[in-house]
């Protein structure tokens, strides 16, 4: 067992997946060694991936039949047997080599299983399932013991690493994915032009795993949107133009294709403590996505108008685009912390008796 950091790594297994020069994976017959650098190339990418900004939160499609669910359930609800990890981790290498078999722009590399618990929840093991390429800086050495195989995981030496893997999952066990609506957190993407990664939807996710992504892009956009204005309304320290400049930015980020919280941030929040504050406040309320694609009805209804409210009752709605400097609906925040808003209208009237 190895304890790096907020991580515990209780058991872990080594295969050989070469789909472009074998007919089938190379199992183990034993669990790897958790050396000290081992348990910190885990512990790392365990905490780094599952709250990577491209990880989803996924669930288990035809869960009944899925293999990979059954074979992860089995080891979950046995933990302490060894002999059922080493089994079904066979099982699981075996229909990932299936996945990646016959498709040669997949890379070959090595899969690595793990059981690990969080050290401040140790009776609560979750599964890591992690495809390792060359690049990722260890690869699994093969030994025999007798007529047992087993699998070391060790450093290569000067090889430029990729600090993020391709692929990973990391299974929740079954009792808590009701509570936290959904059964593993997946990260599936590849390397594109220039160095840069984006999401795929590939053999990993739909062949192997056969999950599907469990988030609402509806619930989302208006997530991302409301928490975002809620933030920024208790920043006393920003001056008005700048508060009403970050809500223009939130807008423009749901008009596009993608959302991605953190390269928002990056651009409208210039303080690194109150970039992070801003992504764990969406976080706190419910943004388990840090990228996704907007809703196209959630993006119109947002877009459309915008309502402020003020004291004793005070609420104003206003199409967006007549908000700001010179404009129907502008406010200006004073230095004591109150509001000046300044109302410009050719017509002034009440809608409803008791104003609703």
């Amino acid at each position: 067992m190895g304890d790096i950091g907020s991580i515990s790594i209780d058991r872990m297994i080594v295969h050989k997946l070469d789909h472009l020069q074998a007919t089938q994976p190379q199992l183990s017959d034993l669990v790897s060694p958790v050396t000290d650098e081992a348990s910190k190339f885990i512990s790392k990418h365990i905490t780094n991936n599952c709250e990577h900004r491209r990880a989803r939160r996924a669930l288990f499609a035809e869960p009944s039949s899925n293999q990979v669910r059954i074979a992860c359930d089995t080891v979950l609800d046995q933990v302490v047997n060894e002999a059922v990890f080493i089994d079904q981790s066979r099982v699981i290498a075996t229909l990932l080599f299936a996945a990646m078999r016959g498709n040669r722009r997949i890379s070959t590399g090595d899969l690595l299983m793990c059981l690990y618990s969080d050290v401040d929840n140790a009776n609560q093991s979750s599964l890591a399932i992690l495809k390792l390429d060359l690049e990722s800086g260890f690869v699994g050495r093969v030994t025999t013991e007798g007529t047992k195989t087993r699998v070391v995981l060790e450093q290569i030496e000067d090889v430029l690493t990729n600090s993020e893997l391709q692929k990973c999952a990391f299974v929740l066990p079954p009792d808590l994915r009701a509570a936290y609506g959904y059964d593993l957190t997946v990260l599936d993407q590849q390397t594109g032009r220039f160095n840069t990664n984006r999401h795929v939807a590939s053999f990993f996710l739909q062949n192997f795993l056969n999950c599907t992504v469990g988030h609402n892009c509806a619930d989302l956009t208006q997530t991302f949107v409301y928490a975002s204005c809620g933030w920024i309304d208790e920043k006393e320290a920003w001056s008005g133009p700048d508060i009403l400049r970050f809500k223009e930015r939130i807008y423009q980020a749901v008009d596009g294709e993608a959302v991605d919280v953190l390269a928002f941030a990056d651009e409208v929040i210039p303080d690194l403590t109150e970039r992070e504050e801003f992504v764990e406040h969406l976080r706190t309320n419910g943004l388990r996505e840090l990228t996704f694609p907007p809703d196209p009805g959630e993006r119109t209804r947002l877009a459309n108008f915008v309502t402020y409210e003020g004291d004793n009752g005070l609420r104003i709605r206003v199409r967006r685009e007549a908000l700001g400097e010179n404009r129907t609906v502008s406010p200006v925040r004073n230095q004591d912390g109150t509001w000046t808003v300044t109302v410009r209208t050719s017509t002034w009237r009440s809608a409803l008796p008791g104003g609703r």
